[in-house]
């Protein structure tokens, strides 16, 4: 679904603390807007696994102060 042309821009857009953010900005027709996103994301996952990316899964911490 990703057009040939113009070419996707694809680049680090985050530096940060444990983690690179990658950006990428794949054009497609509009009505393949959605389904292109999801496709392009499962596609990334699956070269990631297949390479041995490791990437943190998102967690959130609670700190409970003065707790009983």
């Amino acid at each position: 679904r990703v057009l040939k042309a113009p070419v996707p821009v694809i680049g680090v857009s985050t530096l940060a603390n444990e983690s690179i953010v990658i950006t990428m900005g794949p054009w497609v027709k509009v009505d393949d807007f959605g389904p292109a996103g999801a496709e392009i994301n499962r596609a990334v996952v699956e070269r990631f696994r297949a390479a041995s990316v490791a990437y943190p899964a998102p967690h959130k911490e609670l700190v409970v102060v003065g707790g009983r």
